[in-house]
């Protein structure tokens, strides 16, 4: 490794022999600039590094801080009981079938108490929700009523959707006013569990 280093410096000493002083003066600029930029690079990319440790740093500790002041078994329980709350308005049936079955059932009950002449319900299952708790699996349902409002029956069949014995929630309301025709869609989940 010296041999090679003592040959390249021989070969530099030869080199700059052969120019003249003014290219040797013009060399040592370039050289000193070349260096002078490395060093300001060197401590841009320092500074940035800085920063960055900086930021990183303060997420580190708000994040810290957040979980020394969270109380997380509250925190399960409320999660819990929200999550209680909004199945216990959920279909419950033991199939699929005898859930649609009583989604049909409760929506021909809303339109016959609102008076709604010739009512058509549709009712299908449209896929399994993600459940992270354990249990039984939840589906959820799109239900179509198609009937014609003569009398402003249809506000007071919205009211006996919803209160219904399971969620039905409309989602979307077609209406033709030539006809008095409407089509309302709704959604309703439920929970896949034997009759008690």
């Amino acid at each position: 490794m010296s041999g090679t280093l003592s040959s390249f410096s021989t070969s530099l000493r030869n080199a700059l022999g052969a120019i003249s002083d003014r290219a040797q003066y013009g060399l040592v600029v370039l050289a000193g600039l070349g260096g002078l930029y490395a060093l300001t690079s060197l401590n841009d990319a320092n500074e940035q590094a800085r920063l960055a440790l900086n930021g990183a740093q303060r997420q580190l500790s708000a994040r810290q801080a957040a979980l020394e002041q969270r109380d997380w078994a509250t925190l399960a329980a409320e999660a819990e009981r929200l999550t209680n709350a909004a199945e216990s308005r959920f279909w419950r049936a033991p199939t699929e079938g005898i859930a649609a079955a009583r989604i049909q059932g409760a929506l021909e009950a809303a339109a016959r108490t609102a008076g709604l002449r010739d009512a058509r319900v549709q009712v299908m299952e449209t896929g399994q929700l993600d459940r992270s708790a354990p249990g039984p699996a939840t589906r959820l349902f799109e239900a179509e009523v198609t009937a014609r409002d003569s009398g402003g029956a249809f506000a007071p069949f919205i009211e006996a959707a919803a209160g219904a014995s399971g969620e039905l929630r409309a989602v979307r309301l077609d209406w033709d006013s030539r006809t008095r025709r409407f089509t309302v869609s709704f959604i309703a989940p439920a929970l896949m569990e034997p009759d008690s």
